[in-house]
């Protein structure tokens, strides 16, 4: 697909109420990776990733539910991606 077709959609990544475990397979680097937003609304979210938990081009954040990554719960998503393109 073209850049310029792609201008206009939105790109979310939203997990609610669920259990979900991910773990980063060789030669991997993100646990998730958005163009655009992730939100945890709920349920618990396992990540196992040596880099990156979270890489997104958007805004992150978790409203509710459990998140840990490598063990360790985390109350804020720090995006690897950086900041959306202006």
């Amino acid at each position: 697909m073209k850049r310029a077709a792609m201008v206009g959609l939105l790109c979310v990544l939203l997990l609610t109420a669920t259990a979900c475990k991910v773990k980063v397979g060789p030669g991997d680097t993100d646990g998730f990776d958005s163009n655009g937003d992730i939100y945890i609304n709920g349920g618990t979210t396992d990540v196992i990733a040596p880099f990156s938990a979270f890489d997104c081009n958007g805004n992150a954040a978790i409203n509710g539910g459990t998140v840990r990554v490598n063990g360790q719960v985390i109350h804020e998503i720090t995006c690897e991606g950086g900041p959306p393109p202006h």
